[in-house]
């Protein structure tokens, strides 16, 4: 039907010009190469519009335990590349489109960093409940970071039997960083391209007042 389109409208403006005027070309291709291995759901664009009208991040965390279809359940995941991953002295580089993503999903409450290495996928969980420390920085035309500290480990997958254009199945497996770092609970850093960062981590502080108040704690 036509209510698709008509939920299509805009979170309140933060002034300032839009991120997408600065959307490098390559984010652009990554985001339609990723649309089929996804289920052919496209990476979401904007928050619903079925999220709280308030701007506030406590009044729409507010609203999630009484009512979770009207905030994170209604918000599709989000799937943004990352540069580098790096958890201690371990240090993941994207050298290709598609080797590192992050990704949030909001009515599970969860980050992942998604990593295919020599056409397998591993990726590493966070309950947004274990995050105790929040970081980030997001400057105009240079790379963005996001850094979380963690109270216990994340969990570790790796994905079993490959096969192109199936959904991928998953299994625990050890933590894969170098020496178990991430298992030692080491600040995870992540680095963006220009623009990559910014609504989503909007989107997260709008679904979860908590992680909204560590990080202005932080500042």
């Amino acid at each position: 039907g036509s209510s698709s389109h008509s939920q299509g409208q805009r979170a309140p403006g933060r002034g300032g010009p839009s991120l997408h005027q600065h959307q490098h070309p390559y984010l652009t291709t990554l985001a339609a190469a990723m649309a089929p291995a996804s289920g052919g759901d496209p990476v979401p664009a904007v928050v619903a519009a079925s999220a709280p009208s308030s701007s506030s991040p406590a009044a729409a965390a507010a609203a999630a335990p009484s009512s979770p279809s009207v905030s994170q359940g209604r918000i599709k995941a989000s799937n943004f590349p990352a540069s580098t991953l790096q958890i201690g002295t371990w240090k993941k580089v994207a050298r290709h489109e598609g080797e590192l993503i992050a990704k949030c999903y909001y009515a599970k409450k969860k980050l992942v960093w998604e990593i295919l290495e020599n056409g397998v996928k591993k990726k590493i969980e966070i309950n947004w409940a274990d995050i105790t420390g929040l970081n980030y920085s997001t400057p105009r035309n240079r790379s963005a970071y996001l850094e979380i500290e963690l109270a216990r480990p994340p969990v570790f997958c790796v994905e079993s039997d490959p096969q192109p254009r199936r959904h991928t199945m998953w299994h625990k497996c050890q933590d894969f960083t170098l020496d178990a770092q991430a298992s030692r609970c080491k600040p995870h850093r992540l680095f963006f391209a220009p623009g990559v960062l910014n609504k989503h981590i909007d989107r997260l502080f709008k679904c979860d007042a908590r992680l909204a108040q560590i990080y202005k704690q932080n500042l």
